[in-house]
């Protein structure tokens, strides 16, 4: 006789009905690191934003604590990883293969990582900028001289921010290149 499998509904009770198929699962660990791998990182920072993330983690002692997360990324492993403050002026790191980050978390950081994202986008190519060329304050961003070139010359960019040439006192503080990695 066939044992009849457990499957958690919506609701949180179980059912032992052997039909129901179980739900399909969002693995959140793998969409950002997704994420991160189509803006060209493996950490981030997150900070800097309206609603941070938290994150509870566990000392040597076993007692729990939380800690607004301060990086998210992988290493070389494609474990996922999330850097927390400690509450002493420090971080502490949580890792993916420790089946230490939880659902909740893990979809407060996915939603920092879309957030910061949609923070700056090329005028051009509408990809996030994380690094670029900033045009006039923020009035246009551009990813790469790719972008950049499609609507300024070099020489044009470089009025832009140096001045007139024999006037290059003239030049602004408006358009430049930065990145907001950190930021």
């Amino acid at each position: 006789m066939k044992t009849p499998t457990l499957v958690p509904l919506d609701n949180g009770e179980n059912s032992s009905n052997t039909k129901q198929q179980p739900p399909s699962v969002l693995n959140l660990a793998d969409e950002i690191k997704t994420l991160l791998r189509n803006i060209g990182t493996d950490e981030l920072c997150p900070s800097n934003v309206e609603s941070p993330a938290s994150a509870l983690w566990r000392n040597n002692k076993g007692e729990a604590n939380e800690g607004e997360v301060l990086y998210v990324g992988y290493d070389d492993d494609n474990d996922l990883y999330l850097k927390v403050e400690d509450g002493c002026g420090g971080d502490v790191s949580i890792w993916e293969s420790y089946g230490d980050l939880c659902d909740k978390t893990l979809a407060a950081v996915r939603d920092l990582v879309v957030e910061r994202m949609g923070e700056r986008s090329c005028s051009e190519c509408g990809r996030p900028v994380f690094e670029g060329y900033v045009v006039w304050d923020g009035a246009e961003y551009y990813c790469s001289d790719e972008c950049l070139h499609k609507h300024y010359t070099s020489e044009q960019w470089k009025e832009m921010t140096t001045g007139p040439a024999g006037r290059e006192e003239e030049g602004n503080s408006h358009c430049y290149w930065t990145d907001w990695w950190n930021a």
